[in-house]
C-alpha cells in the first residue's frame, strides 16, 4: 500500500488573493454612474416661455459650471485609478475595504457638486464639496500607500521612485483640496478657483506616464509568471492524485 501524499502546504499570505480586475470593473461602474449624475442638475424648468429662456440660462449657469468641474475632477482620479490598478497583482479584504470606502466618497460628489451649483456664493457649500473631495483624495491615498507596500499587492521588486510618483500625485489633490475647503470662509472666489487647478496635479507628464507603463509591464509579467508557476503544480498534484489511489 502507497503511502498518502502530503496536502500541499498552505501558500503563504505574499501569494494569495484575488485578481484585480473585478474591483476594477466594479470601480469603473460607480465612477460611470456617479459623473453621469452631475448633469441632472443643470436642467431648466419646463413650461418656459421664449422670453424666459435667457433668464433660467444665466440661473441655470452655476450648475453647468459645478458639473464641468466635478465631471472633470471625477475624470482626472478615474484616470488615476486605472494606472494604479494596473500596478496591482492582487487584492485582499484590506485594500476591499478601504476602496470601498474610497467609492462611497466618489459616490456622494453628485450630491455636495449639487449644492455647491445651487448656492454658489455660500461658504457652507464650498467647505462642503471641499471636505467631500478632501476625505475621498486622503482615503485613495491611504489605499494607494497599503497596496504598493513592500510585499503587498504589487510587484515585490517594484521601482520606489513609481511609489513615490504616485503618492505624492495623490497627497498634492488631498492638500489642494483640504485648502480648498478652509478657504471657502475666506474667500468663495478663491476656494472654487483651487478646485478648478488642484485635478491638474493629478495628471501626469509623459514621462510619469512612461513610467508608470514600464512598471504596470513588470507587474503584469510578474503575474503571468505567478498564473503558470501555479498551473505547473496544479498539474503536478492532479498528475499523482491517480498514483496514490492505486
Amino acid at each position: 500500500m502507497l503511502p498518502q501524499l502530503r496536502r500541499p502546504p498552505t501558500a503563504p499570505p505574499e501569494e494569495l488573493g484575488l485578481a484585480p480586475e473585478r474591483f476594477g470593473a466594479f470601480t469603473d461602474a460607480v465612477y460611470s454612474i456617479a459623473m453621469t449624475l452631475l448633469v441632472l442638475d443643470v436642467r431648466l424648468p419646463a413650461g418656459l416661455s421664449i422670453a424666459d429662456i435667457p433668464t433660467h440660462l444665466r440661473e441655470v449657469w452655476p450648475n453647468a459650471v459645478s458639473y464641468a468641474v466635478s465631471f472633470f475632477a471625477l475624470g482626472i482620479l478615474w484616470t488615476g485609478h486605472q494606472y494604479d490598478h494596473a500596478l496591482l497583482r492582487r487584492t485582499d479584504i484590506i485594500f476591499t475595504a478601504t476602496g470601498l470606502t474610497y467609492l462611497l466618497l466618489v459616490a456622494l460628489v453628485p450630491f455636495s457638486s449639487g449644492a455647491l451649483g445651487e448656492y454658489p456664493n455660500i461658504p457652507i457649500t464650498h467647505a462642503l464639496y471641499g471636505l467631500n473631495l478632501t476625505a475621498a483624495t486622503l482615503v485613495g491615498l491611504l489605499n494607494v500607500l497599503y497596496a504598493l507596500g513592500p510585499g503587498r499587492l504589487s510587484h515585490p521588486h517594484l521601482d520606489p521612485r513609481v511609489v513615490q510618483m504616485v503618492t505624492r500625485r495623490q497627497a498634492i489633490m488631498v492638500l489642494g483640496y483640504g485648502l480648498a475647503a478652509l478657504l471657502a470662509f475666506v474667500s468663495t472666489w478663491l476656494s472654487g478657483l483651487l478646485f478648478v487647478v488642484t485635478p491638474l496635479a493629478f495628471v501626469p507628464s509623459r514621462r510619469m506616464e512612461h513610467q508608470l507603463f514600464r512598471a504596470a509591464r513588470q507587474v503584469q509579467a510578474y503575474r503571468v509568471h505567478e498564473d503558470a508557476e501555479r498551473a505547473r503544480e496544479d498539474t503536478l498534484e492532479h498528475g499523482l492524485a491517480p498514483i496514490a489511489r492505486r
